[in-house]
């Protein structure tokens, strides 16, 4: 495929993913041709047994309200400008009591090679999402897995207003993932943030988002609640480098609770 003018750019969800309506409305059929390009190389490299073949066993009970079985699927991120390469998240989920959680999503690079054959890269998890939520064209995301482009910095100086989830003890309000953290209504935590889940602290851009998450329990899993549990909902104060990583959740280095939203016991 040749590459043509670029007047559209695709839309794209809160992570990154390019969504089909995109392909479905656009007024160039240049997206439309990427689209089936893409998805061609996709079926291509599952058939070569070169990732995950895509399923869906994921049933309801509706009587219970749960969710039971497992699926794989595969999320288009990005398409170069002459079809020959595309970025696919590879998504593992599974059903519970709750809804759907993610389980795993791998990246992957695949490009078209010689006439009927297909080559895939594993792309890095780091940062292939961060650059298709970036990507002002296509090929954008895929020239920074390749190391063609650099990822914008995230260093910001900009304050910023994030949402966090703890648990609501005797002992005050503590971090869900480690009781001896303590989060004080007032003081500042700092620590370095990175995009590798070494340093900083996490908080969600949106109360919407954080409940959105808590009761889909993609983040916070059972093994790290307790029958009764107290929980708040902490609206704080952010501030200086951030990452956005999976779920919508930010990595950032400085986080000052400043109230609580809600409360609510799980």
């Amino acid at each position: 495929m040749k590459n043509q003018e670029i007047k559209t750019n695709f839309d794209r969800n809160n992570y990154g993913e390019i969504e089909f309506s995109a392909f479905a409305t656009a007024p160039e059929n240049y997206l439309r041709d990427l689209q089936k390009e893409a998805f061609c190389l996709i079926a291509d490299a599952a058939k070569k047994k070169k990732i995950p073949m895509a399923y869906n066993c994921i049933e309801r009970d509706y009587k219970k309200g749960t969710f039971e079985g497992d699926a794989t699927a595969h999320e288009l991120y990005d398409i170069s400008a002459d079809g020959r390469h595309c970025l696919v998240c590879v998504r593992d989920t599974e059903g519970n009591k709750y809804g759907v959680r993610t389980t795993l999503k791998s990246y992957f690079l695949i490009s078209a090679h010689g006439k009927t054959g297909v080559k895939v890269r594993t792309a890095s998890k780091g940062k292939a999402a961060k650059a298709a939520k970036q990507a002002k064209n296509p090929g954008d995301a895929i020239a920074v897995c390749l190391g063609k482009k650099k990822l914008k910095s995230a260093l910001t100086q900009e304050k910023i207003t994030g949402y966090k989830i703890v648990k609501n003890t005797d002992s005050g309000y503590m971090s869900v993932y480690d009781d001896d953290v303590a989060w004080d209504l007032g003081k500042t935590k700092k620590e370095k943030a990175t995009p590798d889940h070494t340093g900083g602290f996490y908080v969600f851009d949106s109360a919407e988002q954080a409940i959105k998450t808590w009761s889909e329990n993609s983040v916070f899993f059972d093994d790290l609640i307790q029958e009764n549990d107290k929980f708040a909902l902490l609206e704080c104060e952010c501030q200086g480098r951030r990452y956005r990583h999976d779920n919508e959740k930010i990595c950032i280095g400085s986080v000052k609770p400043m109230r609580v939203v809600a409360s609510f016991i799980k």
